[in-house]
């Protein structure tokens, strides 16, 4: 988590726990498939969206969009 482009300051981090991550989990719920949600973060955008809810003043770029992905990503077994 410490990897995410956030400025100073702990309201963000609070956003994220009470905020955002419960919003993604909403929304893979409401999935067809929600095991299947994984491979759809990037490719639907919704992590974006998701973000620009809720953190509309940070912005995001494509850099820092994947160090969400890949954190809210499970991890794939191989």
């Amino acid at each position: 988590m410490r990897d995410l482009p956030f400025p100073r300051g702990a309201i963000y981090v609070q956003l994220w726990r009470n905020t955002f991550v419960p919003a993604l989990l909403a929304w893979a719920g409401a999935q067809e498939d929600a095991f299947g949600t994984n491979g759809k973060l990037e490719s639907m955008g919704q992590i974006g969206v998701i973000w620009d809810n809720i953190y509309p003043d940070i912005a995001l770029n494509d850099k820092e969009l994947k160090i969400v992905v890949n954190v809210v990503r499970l991890p794939t077994q191989e």
